[in-house]
């Protein structure tokens, strides 16, 4: 069960789990009973928990589903975001044993009477909790330590990203992949596009695409290892790339846009065009993707003080003078 904790509140995600443990790990995968029943059952007595029920677009309302949620009268627990037809459904089978949580951002809501009535909740809107999650493990991966670091764009830096632990996680890698599906749903409704593949560089952005393909049904490419000997290496991605596709590039961080660049010149060659790129976060992107770059994560907020260098003596003598 994949869930965040927030100063001691366990906050479920009801429609990520249900995507993810689905027979057909779909991102229109609904609740039904098993799954319902198991995250009930998981849930312990002395733990504060929030169900998230925001996404889930057509609950199956049955006897076995509110059976489910018999199980959930001994705990604490707050239910928000619920359909009005679960809401009612829930309320007909248990109105004296469950508390109507009144909101204006939440929806419908029920909390059970063990629910502890002084709990402060973070914030619980639209997956706001899943997002801070997310910046709070990237801040993490940036070390402490303020010394040159040579990068493989051949210039010095005083800051490190590594993303390796993160995707050590396989919680995190769902919450990146399921708010990526979520962003990129919103973008198809904003551009009305339809029809695109998924096209991804690196070992890390293969991993998330991989992931997203399988949830939105999506084609995905891979061109690993760019480099001088790309072409000669390993040029199936020529197969797969078709005149007039419209791609959107996986990333997991761009820091000065290298990959960025090559995969959209290697796009253009063949016909086909990056319609946008998206991943957690960036740095610098090629300038000529800019405006198509996204991110679930504004890098500005996870670290400051960037300061980079032709060689290692220039970024130290940049760093020395910054803390004089």
């Amino acid at each position: 069960m994949t869930f965040v904790t927030i100063d001691g509140i366990k906050i479920i995600p009801m429609h990520l789990n249900i995507v993810f443990t689905s027979e057909y790990f779909s991102f229109n995968s609904n609740l039904d009973e098993k799954r319902f029943t198991s995250i009930v059952q998981d849930l312990n007595d002395d733990e504060i928990y929030v169900l998230d029920f925001f996404n889930i677009r057509n609950t199956l309302l049955s006897d076995s589903i509110a059976k489910g949620a018999e199980g959930l009268l001994n705990k604490k627990v707050l239910m928000i975001n619920l359909k009005t037809s679960t809401y009612n459904t829930f309320i007909g089978y248990f109105s004296d044993k469950m508390i109507d949580f009144k909101t204006n951002e939440l929806g419908n809501s029920l909390k059970t009477k063990l629910f502890p009535h002084s709990t402060e909740l973070p914030n619980l809107f639209n997956f706001c909790y899943l997002y801070d999650y997310l910046e709070n493990i990237c801040r993490e991966n940036i070390p402490k330590v303020n010394e040159p670091r040579l990068i493989s764009s051949n210039i010095y830096i005083n800051k490190h990203f590594d993303l390796r632990k993160l995707f050590g996680n396989m919680d995190t890698v769902k919450i990146a992949v399921y708010l990526m599906a979520i962003e990129l749903e919103k973008l198809e409704n904003e551009k009305g596009i339809a029809e695109y593949k998924l096209i991804s560089s690196s070992i890390n952005g293969c991993i998330l695409a991989n992931l997203l393909a399988l949830i939105i049904g999506r084609d995905h490419i891979s061109i690993p290892h760019l480099g001088p000997d790309n072409t000669i290496e390993d040029n199936r991605y020529t197969e797969y790339i078709k005149k007039n596709d419209k791609l959107v590039y996986i990333y997991d961080f761009i820091a000065f846009g290298n990959e960025q660049r090559i995969v959209s010149i290697i796009a253009n060659l063949l016909g086909a065009e990056i319609i946008c790129s998206f991943g957690l976060t960036y740095f610098k992107p090629s300038v000529k993707e800019l405006k198509k770059t996204n991110s679930l994560i504004n890098f500005k907020n996870i670290v400051d003080e960037i300061y980079i260098a032709a060689d290692e003596e220039g970024l130290r003598k940049i760093i020395g003078e910054t803390n004089a």
